[in-house]
């Protein structure tokens, strides 16, 4: 790593091939270092579908059961899903005007 406490010349610019052979791993021990990350990322990704699809099911389960609850609210009251009254939405802002 250059020290950027002393002046520095044309010699100690880092050129783009320089940086990306930095990325490229040297030996064997950068080698399974890398591969070791690759692992524990595919690992927690993994993990992370798991989860969302258990979510995914258990969501699902709810909504069904939401679903249930509405059709007997209407057989309840004589409405079908037809006639249901829509879901009323935030009322609309009235402007006001002085006279």
């Amino acid at each position: 790593m250059p020290d950027y406490t002393k002046p520095r010349g044309v010699h100690t610019i880092v050129t783009p091939r320089e940086r990306a052979d930095r990325l490229d791993p040297k030996n064997r021990g950068q080698l399974i270092s890398k591969l070791a990350r690759l692992n524990h990322q595919k690992l927690l990704l993994e993990r992370l579908d798991r989860v969302w699809l258990e979510q995914r099911q258990t969501t699902l389960a709810r909504l069904a059961r939401l679903e249930q609850q509405i059709r007997d609210i209407h057989d309840v009251i004589g409405l079908t899903y037809a006639q249901a009254p829509a879901r009323a939405g935030p009322a609309a802002p009235t402007a006001k005007t002085e006279d």
